[in-house]
């Protein structure tokens, strides 16, 4: 019997490289997603910086350094608010990444399933015509110990 090969393989290989891609994609995903988590920590903590600075220097009657304070401020919630928003979008998209993993997963494991369901078949079937070789191989053994028996007791 010949060995076993799956006729789908080379469906199996692009859905495993496909996977792969799918992992590399995912894990880029949560590498810029941490870097934008980063930043925002970053804007927030400048933020609250800059209102402790103001608040410490509020008996300051200068209106331009009060201006400027408040201006920074403005600009430092803007810069923070702009990184929230980048999270979310990194989320979403890491979101995206990982239900796109999920199926090419999803799709590999179900090839894999039939691949062994079929190996296994493919053995079983083996295993009955090896059976049937043996049982063949002992009626011919009988059949011809009772030929010889026969003959010999015609002598």
């Amino acid at each position: 019997m010949a060995p076993f090969q799956f006729n789908l393989q080379p469906l199996l290989e692009i859905r495993e490289r496909t996977e792969d891609e799918r992992k590399r994609e995912y894990a880029a995903g949560l590498g810029e997603h941490r870097r934008y988590l980063s930043a925002l920590r970053a804007a927030e903590a400048e933020l609250q910086r800059s209102l402790q600075k103001m608040r410490a220097n509020q008996v300051r009657t200068d209106p331009r350094a009060i201006e400027d304070a408040f201006a920074e401020v403005a600009y430092l919630r803007e810069r923070a608010q702009r990184a929230q928003a980048d999270v979310e979008r990194s989320e979403q998209h890491v979101a995206e990444l990982r239900d796109a993993l999920l199926e090419a997963s999803k799709e590999k494991n179900v090839l894999e399933k039939l691949k062994e369901r079929r190996r296994e078949a493919y053995l079983e079937a083996r295993r009955l015509r090896e059976e049937e070789e043996i049982d063949d191989t002992n009626v011919i053994r009988t059949s011809n110990a009772a030929t010889l028996r026969r003959e010999h007791e015609n002598l």
